[in-house]
């Protein structure tokens, strides 16, 4: 005597597996991207706030240095926009700059203090960070079902 059983609907249930899996990843992307730019986002807030530092001439146009410490004052505007969130890979997203001077300012030179902008930015901004994840990863995952 052989007893057996059979189950049907495998091939259609790891199909919506599948798709499920995709959509999932796609949501924790979308939703990484927001929170990568909630850091951009005040980042560029911290460079407009202004900080009452050294005065300098620099040709015909005064500038306001940034007290060491505080992020740099806007000047010219090439660093605030310069600064940009992307994709790494799937899981993974950095905020950065491509201007050289963005790394002198964050981290200081031998003959200049540190006015660091990325790092402020991203401990100011962890619980909105998280807050952009979850309602983004949320809202997306409900279009889903």
């Amino acid at each position: 005597m052989r007893i057996g059983f059979k189950i049907s609907g495998t091939k259609s249930f790891k199909k919506r597996l599948k798709k499920a899996e995709k959509s999932g990843a796609s949501c924790i992307s979308k939703a990484l991207f927001k929170a990568a730019n909630v850091v951009k986002n005040q980042a560029v807030r911290d460079m407009h706030s202004i900080s009452q530092g050294e005065i300098y001439r620099r040709g015909s146009v005064n500038h306001t240095a940034s007290k060491p410490g505080d992020a740099p004052n806007v000047d010219t505007g090439t660093l605030v926009n310069s600064l940009f969130v992307a994709k790494v890979d799937q899981l993974t997203y950095k905020v950065g700059t491509n201007i050289d001077y963005g790394t002198h300012l964050e981290f200081g030179t031998r003959n200049m203090a540190a006015r660091p902008w990325l790092k402020p930015a991203f401990n100011k901004t962890k619980e909105d960070q998280k807050k952009a994840y979850e309602n983004t990863y949320e809202k997306c995952m409900r279009k889903i079902k």
